[in-house]
């Protein structure tokens, strides 16, 4: 099956994302021009050229980075200061392919730390008993909760059961698990970034 065709950057997708990231980084809301031409046509013949150069380099030989986070990344290095012709500062690109190989370690052993879960709960409970695992109770406590704090299921895969409403947590097990409860939207996110992986172990539990 052929994978599907990237759509084209926009000098309005350049926009758009550095206002969000700048917006991020000063923690205040952000307003969009209603015509984006007529803004672009005010703006420094530098200004216009960078967003230009760099439409062009996200959708050729950037391709493969997020814009999102590349903008975050330029906020981060040099915050305030970070503007349209500081995009191509050779410390932002750097620190970008440093964060992004470092994140790509991360979710390589996210999912490790996942498949031996799921190793834990095949041998233990057998194909097709995901969601009676994820129910089961001793007395008041969560069998799921029970084997993460003894180290049989690592903390993605828990909150991934709580994500998928598999486990339904009740008061007494979240006062065993705060940390997870107090970041589950992090979680969340991080789960969101191998939901293909997700899905293809969900078919094999």
């Amino acid at each position: 099956m052929a994978s599907e065709t990237k759509e084209m950057i926009t000098t309005w997708d350049i926009y758009v994302a550095f206002r969000k990231a700048q917006a991020n980084f000063h923690n205040r809301p952000y307003r969009l021009p209603k015509d984006w031409d007529k803004h672009f046509a005010k703006m420094s013949k530098a200004n216009q050229e960078a967003i230009k150069l760099a439409t062009d380099r996200f959708s050729t030989r950037w391709s493969n980075m997020d814009i999102d986070k590349f903008f975050e990344v330029g906020f981060d290095l040099i915050g305030k200061s970070f503007t349209y012709t500081k995009f191509f500062d050779t410390r932002v690109v750097n620190l970008y392919i440093e964060r992004d190989k470092i994140n790509k370690r991360n979710l390589d052993l996210r999912k490790t730390e996942m498949v031996k879960s799921a190793g834990f709960v095949l041998k233990m409970r057998g194909k097709g008993q995901l969601k009676n695992y994820a129910r089961e109770r001793v007395g008041q406590e969560s069998m799921a909760v029970k084997d993460y704090i003894k180290g049989h299921i690592d903390q993605f895969f828990l909150a991934w059961l709580i994500k998928e409403k598999y486990l339904l947590l009740e008061d007494a097990d979240r006062a065993q698990i705060p940390y997870i409860v107090e970041k589950y939207r992090d979680y969340c996110a991080r789960l969101d970034e191998i939901k293909d992986f997700t899905e293809h172990m969900k078919e094999k539990l």
